[in-house]
């Protein structure tokens, strides 16, 4: 399969999902933590609704510690690869197509791939 025929086949499959599932677009928060997870920065929320009781963790883009040593809590290892960071680069990058964004996407899942393999 060639990249052009990718690209219809991943058009085709986003379509039917989006029949059930319509895409949300950016909110002010999205834009600002996709600005945050293309600077290598996750949010931890600790289960805190209010983001000023978030932290805000430099874990980087590349050689990232998925075992979440950055932070000393049982969840945020398993919250870092749950890959919450794609919605918001998601939908900033259906706002604003920007490179950066998928970059970003690709160096997290890169990254998570070559320390899981």
């Amino acid at each position: 399969m060639d990249l052009s025929e990718m690209k219809t086949a991943i058009r085709e499959r986003m379509a039917r999902f989006e029949a059930f599932q319509p895409p949300r677009a950016a909110t002010e928060d999205d834009l600002e933590q996709a600005r945050e997870i293309v600077a290598g920065k996750l949010r931890f929320n600790g289960n805190q609704p209010d983001k000023a009781m978030q932290q805000l963790i430099d874990v980087g883009r590349r050689g990232i510690d998925w075992t979440g040593g950055h932070l000393l809590h049982q969840e945020w290892p398993t919250q870092m690869g749950r890959f919450f960071l794609l919605g918001p680069l998601m939908r900033a990058y259906r706002q604003a197509p920007d490179t950066a964004l998928a970059e970003a996407a690709r160096d997290y899942i890169d990254d998570w791939i070559a320390h899981f393999d």
